[in-house]
């Protein structure tokens, strides 16, 4: 009876070891899928935030330089707007 105990024992050994590698292999491929869409998706959220961040100071650049550009000609046309009146005056 114990040799039938040793080798029933010996057998569930054989298939609990297996399974156990599987259940391992199971855990270790599931870990490398979570760790690719983690990655993936920190990819695409970074991308993403820099992309909006950049079109916002492009957006903010364009329009101070735009702003600056409208201002000197529209200075300097009032200035010499100015300047013929008075020439044309005295």
């Amino acid at each position: 009876m114990i040799a039938r105990t040793n080798v029933r024992t010996s057998a569930q050994l054989h298939v609990c070891t297996p399974a156990r590698g599987s259940a391992r292999s199971l855990h270790e491929a599931l870990r490398e899928a979570l760790r690719e869409a983690l990655h993936e998706a920190l990819h695409e959220a970074l991308h993403e935030a820099l992309r909006e961040a950049l079109r916002e100071a492009l957006h903010e650049a364009l329009h101070e330089a735009l702003h600056e550009a409208l201002h000197e000609a529209l200075h300097e046309a009032l200035h010499e707007a100015l300047h013929e009146a008075l020439h044309e005056a005295l």
